[in-house]
């Protein structure tokens, strides 16, 4: 599950999660504080992160350790006001 900071933004299974992760296009951000924890094969994380446009997100994952690799398999972003 993906949800975005547009109301609209809420992408549900695999196909829709991939499809809202991969269809913005390229770009570059800054990440100013990230925060990650484990327990096991699941880890959850904070990000705080500045576009090169300026704008900030910020974002909450949890992750699921799988074939020696992380999958996010849940996100969420806010935008700051």
């Amino acid at each position: 599950m993906a949800i975005g900071t547009d109301a609209e933004e809420w992408w549900s299974g695999a196909d829709e999660f991939a499809a809202a992760h991969t269809s913005g296009g390229e770009f570059t951000a800054s990440l100013d504080t990230v925060e990650a924890h484990r327990h096991g094969p699941v880890a959850w994380a904070a990000v705080d992160a500045t576009f090169e446009s300026g704008e900030r997100i910020r974002l909450t994952l949890v992750l699921l350790e799988e074939l020696g690799g992380w999958r996010i398999v849940q996100s969420h972003g806010s935008t700051p006001s």
